[in-house]
């Protein structure tokens, strides 16, 4: 088989034969004032063929969040925070790869008040949850998300972004979603508010001993919270914790 067809042969091998690695991490911001209005994004994206070329991580996010910010420089009343970043990493055989960072953030409109929402999606306080409150649902994982209205049955109407950054609106029991927005009332309803220090007890799987950690609170519900902790390597974990195995 002449050279040149073999080259041609791999080439279009490598090029359908590929895998993608998804990995990212989350920060938590500082409460806002302002009214929740979407989940924003920005990208950004490098190649390398034999490892060699292209962007680290840290100067992918940077470009990611230029892209983010270049699409409301000219909006001076928007905030944004609790920034995310998300890396897909395809490999087409062992030679070439593509990385794409995006970057997502909860953007904060100071022009509209909720007053300025239509009736149908301004609830009061329904079980210390109301419309326009940033969440964290969760089903396998965790994502991140907005609830938009509530139901006459009690269930709550929500968007968020799944793993290939596609915006999903999806219907919830309560039970489902953390509320991560601040508010003055939240101790009230869930005894508990964001921002919270606590302690919980951490089972050490290779020292078969459980051990007392400080965590903070990022999520409230009904019956339990999202709290995140810092592991043995340094490592931010976040856990779904029944209230009762708090400890102050």
């Amino acid at each position: 088989m002449p050279i040149k067809i073999i080259l041609l042969y791999l080439f279009t091998l490598s090029i359908m034969s590929s895998c993608a690695v998804h990995s990212g991490n989350i920060s938590t911001g500082s409460s806002m004032d302002g009214q929740l209005k979407d989940v924003v994004t920005g990208e950004a994206s490098t190649r390398k063929i034999l490892g060699i070329g292209g962007m680290n991580k840290n100067g992918l996010i940077l470009e990611a969040k230029r892209d983010l910010y270049n699409k409301y420089k000219q909006n001076k009343n928007i905030k944004l925070t609790n920034f995310s970043v998300d890396f897909k990493t395809t490999y087409y055989l062992f030679f070439y790869s593509t990385t794409l960072a995006t970057v997502s953030a909860d953007l904060y409109d100071y022009n509209q008040s909720i007053t300025d929402f239509p009736k149908d999606i301004m609830p009061p306080l329904n079980g210390g949850i109301v419309a326009g409150d940033s969440i964290i649902y969760e089903f396998k994982k965790f994502y991140r998300g907005i609830l938009y209205s509530t139901t006459k049955r009690g269930k709550f109407n929500i968007v968020f972004k799944n793993t290939n950054g596609d915006l999903i609106t999806h219907k919830v029991e309560q039970s489902t979603i953390y509320k991560t927005a601040s508010h003055s009332e939240n101790k009230i309803y869930f005894g508990f508010n964001i921002g919270d220090t606590k302690f919980i007890d951490v089972y050490v799987a290779n020292l078969n001993v459980k051990v007392t950690k400080p965590c903070k609170v990022i999520g409230l519900n009904n019956k339990r919270l999202l709290v995140s902790y810092i592991k043995d390597d340094g490592a931010e974990r976040w856990l779904s914790i029944d209230k009762n195995l708090i400890k102050e």
